[in-house]
């Protein structure tokens, strides 16, 4: 089984199953499969309790891959508060399932610009649908980045396009812009 980056986990406190409470707890992980038949691992970490679990449903959600565009609000509203979700590496692509290309010559995965670009609208839906209006991305971290930085020189860590044998990215991504423009767009 390989992780394609989307995992998650429950934690109940002991306290919480003692008590009695008949409370249902619903957990919902999104994700975007690659396969037609999709595989659910269940784990328990426990080595005292058993795992209980009720039903597991997997629904399919019939939308196209890039959300609509949000209406600007009327000058007059009052400013909305931010709530922004915080993704500390800039490793989204991989976490929304940003399909990678294979490169022919080399037989590397490579991250190509449609690999961002589907990650940042995957990541902009996420947003709109756990209600959050923005985001704080880490773009830069352990001497790579997605944005042409200077001082940080060129790594393959969280871009592996510079790698392609076909020379497909003369010159670096500027993803930074690309996310930039993907939250204009939906008002984020």
């Amino acid at each position: 089984v390989t992780a394609f980056g989307r995992d998650c986990g429950v934690y109940c406190d002991v306290s919480s199953l003692d008590a009695g409470d008949n409370e249902i707890e619903v957990h919902r992980l999104v994700f975007w499969p690659r396969t037609k038949s999709p595989a659910l691992v269940l784990s328990n970490r426990s080595g005292g309790r058993p795992v209980q679990y009720g039903k597991i449903r997997l629904l399919r959600r019939v939308a196209a891959e890039q959300s609509s565009v949000v209406d600007d609000p009327p000058a007059s509203a009052e400013p909305q508060r931010l709530a922004a979700a915080y993704i500390a590496t800039p490793k989204f692509a991989e976490t929304f399932g940003g399909a990678e290309n294979l490169d022919p010559a080399s037989h590397l995965s490579i991250d190509g610009w449609n690999t961002f670009l589907t990650a940042a609208n995957r990541l902009a839906q996420h947003l709109r649908s756990t209600g959050y209006n923005g985001a704080i991305i880490s773009v830069a971290a352990n001497g790579a980045s997605l944005a042409p930085i200077d001082s940080l020189g060129a790594s393959p860590r969280f871009d592996t396009g510079p790698l392609s044998a076909a020379g497909a990215d003369p010159m670096r991504k500027d993803v930074l812009e690309a996310l930039l423009r993907v939250f204009d767009r939906e008002g984020l």
